[in-house]
């Protein structure tokens, strides 16, 4: 299957998408000016795209496709470029009813490019304690306070890990500092892995600075993005189902007879499917399968590329192909 060129708005360089490597995939390729839109001022579009493209090829074949779709919309409304690049955002899969469902899990870099970007932060510090380093932490008259002395030449790994911090200062005042011991990291390690299997396994580091800055981030400046990058990470800590912001506003599509090389007719077949919304589609698709002659490989690809088919009509025309060849 071939990639996909498209003219992002504002650019004028065309941008190629890799060839879709799943349903998932395909489903998302088709709305990606409409996720492009999704995203806040600021957010450079190509580059977004190409990440997100990156990131949902590499997930299973078999990843449920609207847990894609709404993983890169949710992705797009937060405003995070995904990947090992920037480390903002992952997609991640957890399995469901043996089903691997995406998520979208924000990285420690993409809380405080939210909370920078908003202006809300004048400087952060977040470390990790290791086995045999000077820690203290006190309170006194100053409020919360942290003494950790740093080796030149410390050897940072996980498993010499004691504990994580983070301090922060806001531009307008105030400050705070966020801690968790390594009974906690190995809690919500523990937790990831049943989940995940390997977000911590990649970078188990990262994912221990960010555990302190999620709990910090709570106490930020809460933007629509942020409020919503705190809500999805929690939500994917827990593997519980996130919220889909996909829009409900979509574009009109061409109909069947819009798309070139085929003549339409009507033709009536049973079919347990309907579509809501548009079911005169799969009453095409099935006329021109039941047509003597008919290039059932070419009606199969059709038919994925075609946005307003339902996925349950799409199940059902693919069955009606291969019912079809072995008739023939």
């Amino acid at each position: 299957m071939s990639g996909t060129e498209l003219i992002i708005p504002g650019d004028k360089l065309p941008l190629q998408l890799p060839p879709p490597r799943h349903k998932g995939a395909e489903e998302l390729w088709t709305r990606v000016i409409r996720l492009h839109d999704c995203l806040p001022p600021g957010v450079a579009g190509r580059q977004f795209l190409q990440a997100v493209a990156a990131e949902v090829n590499a997930l299973p074949v078999d990843t449920a496709p609207p847990t894609v779709v709404a993983t890169a919309f949710n992705c797009a409304i937060v405003g995070l470029i995904p990947g090992k690049a920037l480390m903002h955002a992952h997609f991640v899969t957890f399995k469901k009813n043996n089903v691997p469902q995406c998520q979208l899990m924000i990285g420690y870099r993409g809380f405080l490019e939210l909370a920078y970007g908003c202006k809300f932060l004048k400087d952060v510090q977040c470390e990790v304690v290791l086995t045999d380093e000077t820690y203290r932490r006190w309170n006194d008259s100053n409020g919360a306070r942290i003494e950790h002395e740093l080796p030149i030449d410390r050897k940072v790994e996980y498993a010499a890990v004691q504990a994580a911090y983070c301090i922060w200062h806001g531009v307008a005042g105030g400050t705070g500092i966020s801690v968790i011991s390594r009974r906690e990291l190995d809690k919500v390690k523990t937790k990831a892995e049943k989940k995940y299997g390997s977000v911590w396994g990649t970078d188990p580091i990262a994912m221990a600075l960010k555990t302190p800055i999620r709990r910090a981030a709570s106490r930020w400046k809460m933007t629509d993005r942020m409020g919503l990058a705190v809500t999805l990470d929690g939500l994917a800590e827990v593997g519980e189902p996130q919220p889909s912001q996909v829009p409900d506003d979509e574009p009109a599509r061409p109909s069947l007879k819009d798309l070139p090389d085929h003549e339409m007719d009507l033709h009536d077949e049973a079919a347990d499917v309907q579509g809501d919304d548009h079911p005169e589609l799969l009453q095409d698709f099935l006329d021109e399968i039941t047509k003597p002659g008919a290039d059932l490989t070419e009606l199969e690809s059709k038919a994925r590329r075609h946005v307003q088919l339902s996925s349950e009509q799409l199940e059902a025309i693919l069955k009606a192909c291969q019912t079809a060849r072995k008739g023939t």
